[in-house]
């Protein structure tokens, strides 16, 4: 193995990391497979609080990338909520967050984690 790579052990549940990661900060993004519940929201609805994890990279100016990830702990969406989707044609859609307090002990209410990529995400 890679002095740096990992692995996750699918049969017993568990990633896999080598000596080199002692000691160190890791943040891992992964996809699975679930079966999920889903609720539509429209237009006029106020919908009820949720936490919201956002996943990005960026180039910086030497070239390299950056990975950037944040969270935010309560919110709310407040405002309207628009989709904006023209086939063939550049698009954004828009939604605006209230941003709420969890009521946590160490009084966050989010966090931002900026890591070395190796690619675009």
């Amino acid at each position: 193995m890679e002095p740096n790579a990992f692995f996750y052990d699918e049969a017993n549940g568990v990633v896999i990391l080598n000596a080199v990661h002692i000691d160190k900060e890791i943040v891992l993004n992964y996809k699975r497979e679930e079966t999920v519940d889903m609720v539509d929201l429209l237009v006029d609805e106020v919908p009820f609080p949720i936490s919201v994890v956002h996943h990005g990279t960026f180039q910086q100016k030497d070239g390299s990338y950056a990975g950037v990830e944040t969270e935010l702990y309560m919110c709310r969406a407040k405002g309207t909520f628009s989709i904006n989707a023209q086939r063939a044609a550049a698009s954004a859609s828009a939604i605006s967050l209230q941003i709420l307090d969890p009521e946590r002990a160490d009084g966050k209410i989010g966090s931002i984690k900026r890591f070395s990529a190796p690619s675009k995400i």
